[in-house]
């Protein structure tokens, strides 16, 4: 009988001692040796030059978070050091010299059993140190852009650890060269995650600086969630302020924020913008911005702003909407804009008036509660110049 049992449990002991042979080999087995091919491979699918450079190693430990038996399943959970990503292969030599994306460090952790219905599971990505190099040039060529293969399998990516990051962005088309620093930060204590950076830059020859705050980088992945920002930022002598939500930031489709703005002049605001504005006295304003853009055409509102120009106020709602050929075949301005107090001093620049002091020596300043209200004399010249 005995005979007949250990018979008939030898299968099953062999099984188990094969197991544990096999973990134990998986556990101290050193993993450097599959990085030529496991670079290769991923080169290869990237389509652009891939390399872990440092050691690669891979430890199995159970889950914690896991319940019943699978709390007996260990996961894999994998170490790479030196880690870079290069520029696409068929790149121009804009791209060559820097690499796409480098980090000191990477973690993660697969589940196991989520692989048999080709779903792959990362509770969480750590990032230490990474750096990302964005670049575009004049051609409108960039590095960013990954060539999407049609795949049978899900990725599931539960959040993103970054610890000492930085980023650099060189567009030639805008004229942006931004530097800037990352981190993620507990987000008020509840347990969420936010991305804390600073910028340093210039736009269109302007100086550019500023920090903010977001959600983690993985609700970018959500295109139609807008992507919730703050942030406190100077292009030249423009102070702008920022608090709203994003949707598909990298494509900026649309953007519903609120939006205070101040400087010493509209005329600043062409490092910001592109568009020429008059030279003015200096000026503040607050209001919610919605904007969209779609298929090159975008239309923003600047919605219950109120604000000053020197000594005169103003408050209201404008529209602007790009030229859309054939109905619209130039850009629309359309707005109502009410002031309380008006010095024609502040407005001349806007209106074509000219600058010089005798022109408004005199001129008296129009209050909305005046009874008895003297118009000034505007010089038509300039206007008739235009």
């Amino acid at each position: 009988m005995k005979k007949a049992i250990y018979l008939l449990l030898l299968p099953f002991i062999g099984l188990l001692a094969l197991i544990v042979i096999g973990a134990v080999s998986l556990r101290y087995l050193d993993w450097n040796g599959a990085r030529p091919w496991l670079n290769a491979h991923i080169s290869e699918t990237m389509e652009r030059p891939f390399a872990i450079n440092g050691d690669f190693a891979i430890n199995w430990a159970t889950e914690a978070t896991e319940a019943d038996w699978r709390h007996w399943v260990p996961w894999p959970h994998v170490i790479a050091h030196d880690v870079t990503i290069g520029n696409p292969k068929a790149s121009n030599q804009t791209f060559q010299g820097r690499n796409f994306a480098t980090a000191k460090e990477i973690q993660f952790s697969v589940d196991p059993l989520a692989l048999i219905p080709k779903k792959v599971i990362i509770p969480g990505l750590v990032l230490a140190s990474p750096h990302l190099s964005l670049q575009r040039d004049a051609d409108g060529k960039d590095n960013w852009s990954f060539n999407h293969h049609v795949s049978s399998w899900n990725l599931d990516l539960g959040r993103l650890v970054v610890t000492n990051g930085t980023v650099e962005l060189h567009d030639a088309i805008r004229k942006l060269e931004l530097r800037g620093n990352l981190d993620t930060v507990d987000a008020g204590g509840s347990g969420d995650r936010a991305l804390k950076w600073n910028i340093t830059g210039s736009l269109n020859g302007a100086t550019v600086s500023g920090h903010g705050m977001g959600a983690s980088l993985l609700s970018l992945q959500y295109e139609s969630v807008p992507y919730p920002l703050s942030a406190d930022l100077q292009v030249g002598k423009t102070k702008i302020s920022i608090k709203g939500g994003i949707t598909k930031p990298n494509k900026l489709a649309a953007l519903n924020l609120y939006l205070d703005l101040a400087g010493d002049s509209l005329a600043d605001l062409y490092a910001l913008t592109g568009i020429v504005m008059p030279k003015t006295p200096p000026y503040m304003t607050q209001g919610r911005l919605i904007g969209k853009i779609e298929a090159g055409i975008s239309n923003w509102n600047y919605e219950n702003f109120k604000g000053k120009i020197g000594d005169s106020d103003f408050s209201g709602s404008v529209e602007y909407a790009s030229a859309h050929p054939p109905s619209r075949l130039r850009p629309m301005l359309t707005g109502k804009v009410l002031s309380n107090k008006l010095v024609f001093k502040d407005l001349a620049p806007v209106i074509g008036a000219g600058s010089n002091e005798r022109d408004f020596a005199a001129e008296p300043t129009i209050e909305k509660t005046a009874t008895n209200i003297a118009y000034p004399k505007i010089p038509t010249r300039p206007l008739a110049q235009l």
